[in-house]
């Protein structure tokens, strides 16, 4: 009896015995991040929200970190070659912040920010809220907007 109480301590003790150290987190860096989706969703000032658009990917577009603070941006179009733009970029906690990047799918390079909402080793998801504005000439309707991308390796 004092053998089968000796082996249940011991089981115990080495069960309570575990390693706490945090798993590394996942990395921006290595291979190159490919769009799967992009979905966006308006919401005109004062009215509900509109229903998701789901933009078609018709152009390959990669993300691929370099280092902790530089990248590249290429979005390859079938019939016109690829557009390649390399810049800077912070990550702090879920925000991801580009100095200048190819604003997809319109043609514009920008500053742009978004937040980190999923990051695996196998997938980057990205939200970034912007909103257009009345211009005056009441041609834009004030509408915020929601923009998630996902990318994977």
């Amino acid at each position: 009896m004092k053998h089968l109480l000796y082996t249940l301590l011991a089981l115990i003790s080495l069960s309570s015995c575990s390693d706490n150290a945090p798993a590394p987190a996942p990395s921006l860096m290595g291979d190159s991040w490919t769009l799967q989706s992009s979905i966006t969703v308006a919401t005109p000032k004062g009215k509900a929200p509109e229903t998701p658009v789901n933009y078609p990917i018709t152009e390959k577009v990669t993300l691929r970190f370099h280092t902790a603070t530089s990248f590249s941006m290429r979005v390859t179009q079938p019939d016109r070659g690829a557009n390649v733009i390399d810049g800077e970029y912070t990550y702090q906690g879920q925000t991801l912040a580009f100095a200048a990047i190819i604003s997809w799918p319109t043609p514009f390079v920008r500053p742009q920010t978004v937040q980190v909402t999923e990051l695996s080793a196998q997938k980057l998801v990205t939200v970034r809220h912007w909103e257009n504005i009345d211009i005056g000439d009441g041609y834009y309707e004030p509408t915020n907007y929601v923009t998630t991308q996902t990318y994977t390796r």
